[in-house]
């Protein structure tokens, strides 16, 4: 069952004021049960929210059974490697990961 498009868009928003109240650029979500209550996919997921805007969902494994279960725009994540350059891509330069 797919979680409706209005109820992921109030769980971002609700996070997003939290952020903004705390002076927060964004929140990367790795956790499983953090995953799926944001970006409703149990698939595995990285999920950035950002202060502002739509989040980026980042599918790793199963990237076709993520897109069927998640309203949101989905990108494939083949390496964590990768990340930094996906995430400057739309436009979250502030994100960095290093190996």
């Amino acid at each position: 069952m797919r979680i409706p498009i209005k109820e992921l868009q109030e769980r971002i928003s609700n996070l997003q004021v939290n952020l903004q109240k705390r002076g927060i650029e964004g929140a990367l979500l790795v956790q499983r049960a953090d995953t799926l209550y944001f970006s409703g996919t149990a698939q595995n997921v990285h999920v950035y929210i950002p202060v502002e805007g739509k989040p980026m969902v980042l599918a790793y494994r199963d990237f076709a059974r993520a897109k069927s279960e998640s309203s949101w725009r989905l990108y494939r994540l083949k390496a964590c490697r990768k990340f930094q350059r996906i995430s400057r891509k739309r436009g979250f330069p502030c994100l960095e990961y290093s190996a």
